[in-house]
């Protein structure tokens, strides 16, 4: 992981701290039923008061993780990393349990835990937490988790999660852009909110530039000629 003093650890730690507002406002509109923080447009699904906590935890996970690098203690970066693992795992259960409601239909409401009245009295449909969302959570909490793991089969899923979360929350922010809506909604479940997707993107851009300094990433972020075609193709490609 790299260091936060660096123009990529910087950006990223701007990114972490742009998805935790996000999640923050969010949370903030559900308190005060403010329809605008929720959903940025009025008329589309509002994020889920858990999913914005989630994303919080995410994002606290991943700044810790940064803020932990600087730390020349042994004991503080100990505990800075442990916080941030706890925070991850918090992610990935919460991810972990709504699938398995979704897939087996034994719901204990994992997200309707917060403003439970006001998420099922939610119009047109109550503001519950997507498939796609749980997913995400899933494969970000468990990528921050193990994004120590020197183990390369480890690390080649880490990469390979978090590029899944970016190609979805990528592929649902194109969904509101352009007005499809299978882009960003699974069957008949409720869509992924639009605030939760231009998080997700946030967040795998901040786990991104935070590691560069090994893994595949490392080729976009290095001076070789593959990394330099690279990051000419990707933005093209995308």
């Amino acid at each position: 992981m790299v260091d936060t003093r660096t123009n990529s650890g910087k950006a990223a730690f701007v990114a972490v701290l742009a998805a935790v507002v996000i999640g923050l406002l969010a949370l903030i509109g559900w308190f005060f039923q403010i329809e605008t923080l929720k959903s940025v447009f009025h008329g589309t699904v509002t994020m889920n008061p858990v999913t914005a906590l989630a994303i919080i935890l995410a994002g606290t996970s991943l700044g810790l993780s940064l803020r932990a690098q600087e730390r020349r203690d042994q004991n503080s970066r100990a505990l800075f990393l442990f916080m941030a693992h706890a925070c991850a795992l918090v992610v990935a259960l919460i991810g972990l349990v709504r699938l398995a409601a979704i897939l087996s239909g034994w719901d204990i409401g994992v997200d309707q835990w917060l403003f439970p009245f006001q998420v099922s009295n939610q119009l047109p449909f109550p503001s519950r937490m997507a498939p796609n969302v749980a997913l995400n959570f899933l494969l970000l909490g468990s990528a921050l988790l193990l994004v120590d793991v020197k183990n390369r089969s480890i690390r080649f899923c880490v990469e390979f999660s978090v590029a899944v979360v970016g190609f979805e929350s990528l592929l649902a922010g194109l969904g509101y852009i352009y007005n499809i809506e299978s882009f960003y909604r699974l069957g008949d479940f409720i869509p992924m909110a639009l605030p939760a997707a231009i998080a997700f993107s946030l967040l795998t851009a901040a786990f991104l530039l935070s590691h560069t300094d090994s893994g595949l990433l490392a080729v976009f972020a290095g001076d070789s000629a593959g990394g330099k075609i690279a990051r000419r193709l990707l933005p093209a490609a995308i």
